[in-house]
């Protein structure tokens, strides 16, 4: 799996995923960076009959060219699906899991790629945090009806400090 290095001032972040697309404009580089293999738009189709959520998740990494993360949690893995079936790109199926998942646990399972560039999928441990009165939540709509996987696009602009090269210039 390639992996790209990148220093943001003086901090190294070295994400291990996949460029996508990379391009250098008016004297700034863009790149668009995926988690994994970036083949998650891949078509995946398996049934499966008293599996176990393992079975399914196996399957679609391996059919999408993703690697598992060692960290799932065995009770995720072990959760049980007496019939199961897997039709449609890699992602919407790890929605269809995560969601049978979050029903059978009565909490919210979710999946990602960890830094290393592998799959998880589990509980979140994120710290609880408030916003402030004046702050509000949007509800944000997503289209699985299109047949393209919508890229989630993170965007860091960081002008280069004096000394720092970019594309050969200073």
């Amino acid at each position: 799996m390639p992996v790209c290095d990148m220093r943001v001032r003086t901090r190294v972040w070295c994400p291990a995923g996949t460029v996508a697309r990379a391009q250098v404009f008016s004297d700034v580089c863009g790149v668009l960076l995926v988690g994994g293999a970036n083949g998650l738009q891949r078509h995946v189709a398996a049934a499966f009959q008293f599996a176990q959520l393992r079975d399914p998740l196996d399957t679609i990494a391996k059919a999408t060219g993703e690697t598992l993360s060692g960290t799932i949690a065995a009770d995720v893995l072990a959760l049980p699906l007496d019939q199961w079936t897997v039709a449609g790109p890699g992602a919407i199926s790890l929605d269809a899991l995560a969601t049978e998942a979050a029903r059978q646990l009565g909490a919210l399972v979710n999946w990602r790629f960890l830094e290393d560039g592998s799959l998880w999928m589990g509980r979140e441990t994120w710290p609880t945090a408030t916003l402030p009165e004046t702050d509000q939540v949007l509800d944000l709509e997503v289209d699985y009806s299109t047949p393209e996987p919508l890229p989630l696009l993170l965007t860091i602009i960081v002008p280069p400090l004096p000394g720092e090269w970019w594309a050969g210039k200073e």
